[in-house]
Formats: C-alpha cells, structure tokens, sequence
C-alpha cells in the first residue's frame, strides 16, 4: 500500500509541475498504453528498444516544455 501511495504523489507532483522524475511503474505503463503492448509484450522488447522510445519521450516532454515558455 506504502509503494501506491509514493507512486501516486509522484505521479500527481509531475503532472502538476511539469517536471521531475517519473517513477519506473509510471513510464512502463505509458509506454505499453502508448504502443498498445500489454506488460509481458513490453518485457519482451529488447533492452535496446526500450531505450530508444524513452529517449524519445524525453526529447518530446522537453519539446513541448519549451512551446509552453513562448
């Protein structure tokens, strides 16, 4: 129950400030409802790949930071 409740702040602190750490729990189920995958479909991917899409969230999270500041 404690895991939850850290989960959830976490969650709630980046969404309402637009910045920080997203827990491992959080991303990996972003990435599954982003690409359709369920959770054994996503620890199947290889190392690499996952990598590579989380490189991508990065750079568009910071993206469309900085089309807000304008």
């Amino acid at each position: 129950m404690r895991k939850k409740k850290i989960l959830e702040k976490s969650y709630r602190k980046f969404l309402e400030k637009g910045k920080g750490e997203l827990p491992e729990e959080i991303i990996i189920t972003e990435i599954c409802k982003d690409y359709g995958w369920t959770y054994q479909e996503f620890l199947s991917q290889p190392y690499w790949f996952i990598e590579i899409i989380l490189i991508k969230m990065k750079l568009e999270g910071e993206f469309i930071q900085k089309r807000k500041e304008i």
